[in-house]
């Protein structure tokens, strides 16, 4: 994988790797997809949400999370409810927790 026509393979093959718990490969190829065409968020909400809540402690990175989740939640002008609760996950894991409600909350109300 290394041109953006790529990108589906790298983020299915993350997606498999996460079904069978395989979490720093999931991670590797999520990034991978997100290098390969930034322009699709899902890779980016993918690596956010691995970042913020990874049942692997080695994994998760809650200042990342919350840098990355931001950035989709921009790219999609705020109406990815998916991204924005990704944003709150990150910022539970932060222990920012008032922010974490704030984010669910308007996740909640896009769902």
């Amino acid at each position: 994988c290394n041109t953006s026509e790529h990108y589906s393979v790298a983020y299915y093959r993350a997606h498999l790797h996460e079904l069978l718990h395989h979490w720093q490969q999931a991670y590797d190829d999520y990034l991978l997809a997100f290098h390969l065409d930034s322009a699709e968020t899902g890779a980016g909400i993918s690596l956010a949400r691995l970042q913020a809540g990874c049942p692997d402690a080695t994994v998760r990175d809650a200042d990342k999370a919350v840098e990355n989740a931001n950035t989709m939640c921009v790219r999609t002008n705020w109406n990815d409810w998916v991204a924005i609760s990704v944003l709150g996950a990150a910022y539970a894991e932060a222990g920012d927790y008032d922010s974490a409600i704030k984010y669910a909350i308007m996740a909640l109300e896009l769902a």
